[in-house]
């Protein structure tokens, strides 16, 4: 027998995707403020070590 699909089977697959949407973009946002810090920091010296990491973080989010 099948089991009738409810309001709440709704509710919960509509919490479980908005919880994996505010996940990604906190870490989006935690991403965006780490290259601002990294530009800040590194601004246009492409030998600083921050640059790397920069680069890294840029390939990764962008």
């Amino acid at each position: 027998m099948h089991a009738s699909h409810t309001l709440f089977d709704d509710m919960l697959a509509i919490q479980s995707s908005w919880h994996a949407f505010d996940t990604m973009a906190q870490s989006y946002t935690r991403m965006t403020n780490l290259m601002k810090f990294l530009l800040a920091a590194a601004g246009d010296d492409e030998d600083l070590p921050l640059s790397g990491q920069l680069d890294l973080v840029g390939d990764l989010y962008i």
